[in-house]
C-alpha cells in the first residue's frame, strides 16, 4: 500500500537520522594532552618568522556576492523570457560565464584571465546583440559592474594567498614554523608546515594532534600524512579566526566509531579553509559547530560516518567546491542538523550509499542553499531538504539545485520534506531498476511541515526498468509548485492496489486536510513510456484519506503511452487540463475523471489513439466542463459521460471505435455545438438537439456527420 510504503520510507529516514545525530554527539572539547614517554606536551617548533598571514576574506565580500548573484538571477530570468533565439542563447552564455566566475571566486581558485574573459564576453554580447536597445541593457551593465566589484575583493590578496597551493617553505617572502613533533598547540599567528609523516596510532594519544588557539594560522601539510588512533582528532580549534589547513592527509588505519574521532573539529571558528585535504576513516571528516565562513576546496572524504557534519549551534556561509565523498561513508557525505545561512555546494561528487547530502535543520531555518554541477551516484537519499520528524518548525528556505546529475538511485533523488522556496533546474535523474520510491518527492508527512513555492524546470526524470510502485515525481500536501519544461520517462506498474505515475499529485499523505496539494502547475512537460498513469491527481481514500488535490493546472503537456490512463483526476477539484496531447494509452482512457472529481475543466486538448475511451467521466463525478477538444481514433467512445450535471461544448469527435459522445448520465448534462462524425457505434447516444450534416442548424445544437 502507498501509505504503508511512504511511512516505512519516511520512518526509516527519521530513525536513521535521529540515531546518527544522537550517537555522533560526544565531547567537542579538543585538547593537546601530554603523553608520557612519547612526546612532550608541546612539540618543539623551529621558528623562522613571526609574520602572520593576511585574512583570506574581506568584510564586504558577502554583500558583493549577494549583489552579483542578484544580477545573475535577474539576467537569467530575462533570458528565459527572451523570444529572440540568438539573443536568448547569448544571454544564457553570459549568465553561465558569470556563474562560473562567481563559484571560482568563492572557492578562491579564480584566475585574472578567467575573470577578464568573462568580462570581455559580456561586453561582446552586449555590443553584438545591441542589448542597450532592449530591456536587458541595464541588467547586463549591472552584471558587469557587480562582477568587477566582486572579483576585485578576491585579487586584493598577498603573493602567498594567491599561490599557497604551489608554495613550499621558503618559496617567497612568507616564512614558516616547521612542525617536527606532535601533539602540538599552536599559540602564535603564522604559517606552519609539517616536516614529515606522523604516526599517532598509539592509544595513549588523546585529544587532538594539532590544537589551534591563535588567530591567523596557516598549516601546510606539504603532502604528508597524519595517522591517528581511533579516538584522536586531527586538528581542533575553538573561537579562532582565519585558519587554513591544506595539502595533506588525515586518516585512521580502520574506520572509527568513537565520537571524538574527527579529522577536523571546529567550534566557533570564523574564516577557515580546507584545501587539497584527504580525510579517511575518522568517525567524521569535519565536525563544525557555530562556525562562520568555512571553505572546502578539492578535498576527499571517505570511510566516515559523515564527511562534513554541522552538528549544532548553526552556521553561516559554508562553501564546498570540487570535493568528493566516497562510497565507504556510512551515513552521509554532508549533513547539517542545525540550520543557518549560506550553504554552497558546487562541482562535487557523492557516492555515499545512504544520505549523500542531508540538510535537515532542527535549531533554526537553513536559508540560501545552492547545489550546482554536482554528481550523485548510488545513494539511497541523494539530496534531502528539511527534517521530517514533525517536531521541528524549522525549514530549508531559498534553495537552488542546478545542473546536477543523479544516477543509479535505489530510492529518492531529491526529497523536499520541509522546504519553502526552491528551484530545481537542468538536472538529470536516473533510478535503478529496483527503485520503488521516486526520483523527486515533495511531501508534508507531518501536519507541522510545509513544502511551498517550488519550481522544477527543464529536468529529465527517467527509469526505463522501474520496479512496481515507482513514481517519477510525487507531491503530497505541496502548495505553490511549478513544473515546467520537464521530461518524465518511466514504465512503472501497479502494486498491491497502489497506482503510481510519471507525475503523482496526492491530496495529503496524512488525510488530515491540514496540508492539501494545491496551486500546482505542470507546463510544457512530456510524460512518456508505459507508466501506470501519465499524470495522476490523487484524492483517493486509499492514498490520501479522501483529501482532494485542488487547483492543479496542466498546460501544453504531452502524455504518451501510459498503461492504465493518460491523465487521471481521482476525487480532484478545480483541475484545468488545457492545450495538451494525450495519446497511445495501453489499456485505459486518455483522460479519466473519477471518484467524485468535480469542477474540473478539460479544454482545447487533442486526445487520440487511446485503447479505451478518449475522455471518460464516471458516474460519481459532476460539474465538469469538456470544451473545444479534438477526440479521435480512440478504440471506444470519444467522450463518455455517466454522471450529471456536466457540460460538453465545441468538441470535435471522429473515427472513435464507440460513440462520438455517449451520455448515460441523464438529461441534466448540457451538450452544445459539438461535432461528431465517422464514429463506429454512432456519433451520439443520449444527446439531444442533434442536427445532421447539411440540415438547418439548431440553436445550441450539435452536428452529426456521416
Amino acid at each position: 500500500m502507498f501509505f504503508k510504503k511512504s511511512v516505512a520510507l519516511l520512518l526509516q529516514m527519521a530513525i536513521m537520522v535521529s540515531a546518527m545525530a544522537v550517537s555522533g554527539m560526544g565531547s567537542l572539547e579538543a585538547r593537546a594532552i601530554k603523553v608520557d614517554n612519547i612526546v612532550p606536551p608541546d612539540a618543539t617548533i623551529f621558528e623562522r618568522s613571526l609574520t602572520p598571514p593576511p585574512s583570506t576574506k574581506n568584510l564586504n565580500i558577502h554583500l558583493k556576492d549577494r549583489e552579483l548573484k542578484k544580477s545573475i538571477d535577474l539576467l537569467d530570468a530575462i533570458a528565459r523570457k527572451e523570444e529572440n533565439r540568438a539573443m536568448q542563447e547569448a544571454l544564457k552564455t553570459a549568465v553561465q560565464a558569470a556563474r562560473d566566475v562567481r563559484y571560482a571566486v568563492k572557492a578562491e581558485v579564480a584566475t585574472e584571465k578567467q575573470i577578464a574573459e568573462a568580462t570581455r564576453m559580456l561586453d561582446r554580447q552586449w555590443r553584438h546583440l545591441e542589448v542597450t536597445e532592449c530591456d536587458c541593457g541595464q541588467a547586463v551593465a549591472d552584471l558587469q559592474m557587480n562582477l568587477s566589484n566582486y572579483s576585485q575583493e578576491f585579487f586584493a590578496k598577498s603573493c602567498h594567498d594567491k599561490h599557497e597551493n604551489s608554495h613550499r617553505c621558503g618559496d617567497c617572502e612568507t616564512k614558516f614554523y616547521e612542525i617536527k613533533k606532535l601533539p602540538v598547540t599552536i599559540r602564535k599567528s603564522g604559517h606552519y608546515c609539517l616536516a614529515r609523516d606522523f604516526d599517532l596510532t598509539d592509544p595513549r594519544y588523546t585529544g587532538a594532534a594539532i590544537t589551534v588557539t591563535a588567530d591567523n594560522v596557516d598549516i601546510n601539510f606539504k603532502n604528508h600524512t597524519l595517522t591517528l588512533n581511533s579516538a584522536l582528532t586531527g586538528v581542533a580549534a575553538t573561537g579562532v579566526s582565519n585558519l587554513a589547513v591544506h595539502n595533506g592527509t588525515i586518516t585512521t588505519p580502520t574506520p572509527s566509531t568513537v565520537a571524538t574521532s574527527n579529522a577536523f573539529n571546529y567550534i566557533s571558528v570564523t574564516d577557515a579553509s580546507f584545501k587539497e585535504m584527504v580525510c579517511l576513516n575518522t568517525r567524521n571528516g569535519t565536525q563544525l559547530a557555530a562556525c562562520v565562513d568555512q571553505l572546502f576546496v578539492n578535498c576527499t572524504f571517505d570511510g566516515h560516518n559523515f564527511g562534513i557534519f554541522v552538528s549544532s549551534n548553526g552556521l553561516e556561509t559554508i562553501t564546498v567546491e570540487n570535493c568528493e565523498f566516497g562510497s565507504l561513508i556510512v551515513s552521509g557525505g554532508i549533513a547539517d542538523f542545525t540550520g543557518g545561512e549560506g550553504f554552497v555546494i558546487h562541482n562535487c561528487r557523492f557516492f555515499a550509499p545512504i544520505f549523500a547530502c542531508f540538510l535537515g535543520p532542527k535549531d533554526i531555518n537553513l536559508s540560501n542553499i545552492e547545489v550546482s554541477d554536482c554528481e550523485f551516484t548510488n545513494s539511497s537519499f541523494c539530496l534531502t531538504l528539511g527534517n521530517n520528524t514533525g517536531s521541528f518548525s524549522t525549514a530549508c528556505q531559498n534553495a537552488e539545485i542546478r545542473n546536477c546529475r543523479f544516477a543509479n538511485m535505489p530510492a529518492i533523488g531529491i526529497n523536499f520534506q520541509n522546504c519553502v522556496g526552491a528551484l530545481v533546474e537542468n538536472c538529470l535523474l536516473e533510478a535503478t531498476s529496483s527503485n520503488f520510491a521516486n526520483l523527486i518527492q515533495l511531501d508534508t508527512f507531518s501536519p507541522t511541515l510545509v513544502v511551498n513555492d517550488i519550481i522544477i524546470r527543464n529536468c529529465t526524470l527517467s527509469n526505463l526498468q522501474s520496479a512496481a510502485g515507482f513514481d517519477n515525481l510525487i507531491m503530497a500536501g505541496a502548495q505553490g509548485v511549478l513544473v515546467e519544461g520537464c521530461i518524465f520517462d518511466t514504465n512503472t506498474s501497479e502494486t498491491g492496489g497502489y497506482f503510481p505515475a510519471n507525475v503523482h499529485i496526492v491530496g495529503d499523505f496524512n488525510g488530515d486536510s491540514l496540508q492539501t496539494s494545491s496551486d500546482i502547475k505542470l507546463v510544457n512537460c512530456i510524460m512518456r513510456n508505459q507508466a501506470c498513469f501519465g499524470i495522476y491527481c490523487d484524492g483517493s481514500a486509499f492514498n490520501s484519506g479522501g483529501i482532494a488535490p485542488i487547483g492543479v493546472e496542466i498546460d501544453n503537456c504531452l502524455v504518451d503511452g501510459a498503461l492504465n490512463g493518460g491523465i487521471v483526476l481521482d476525487n480532484a477539484e478545480a483541475v484545468t487540463i488545457k492545450d495538451c496531447e494525450v495519446t497511445n494509452t495501453i489499456s485505459g482512457p486518455g483522460i479519466f475523471v473519477t471518484d467524485g472529481a468535480q469542477f474540473n475543466t478539460i479544454w482545447n486538448n487533442t486526445v487520440v489513439n487511446n485503447v479505451n475511451q478518449g475522455i471518460l467521466i464516471d458516474a460519481t463525478s459532476s460539474h465538469n466542463s469538456i470544451v473545444d477538444n479534438i477526440v479521435s481514433d480512440n478504440e471506444l467512445d470519444g467522450l463518455s459521460i455517466a454522471s450529471s450535471p456536466n457540460t460538453a461544448q465545441g468538441n470535435i469527435l471522429s473515427r472513435n471505435g464507440g460513440f462520438g459522445i455517449n451520455n448515460t448520465g441523464g438529461a441534466s448534462n448540457g451538450f452544445y455545438n459539438n461535432s461528431a462524425d465517422n464514429n463506429t457505434s454512432g456519433n451520439y447516444s443520449g444527446v439531444p438537439h442533434v442536427a445532421a450534416a447539411g440540415s438547418p442548424a439548431i440553436t445550441g445544437g450539435n452536428i452529426s456527420g456521416p
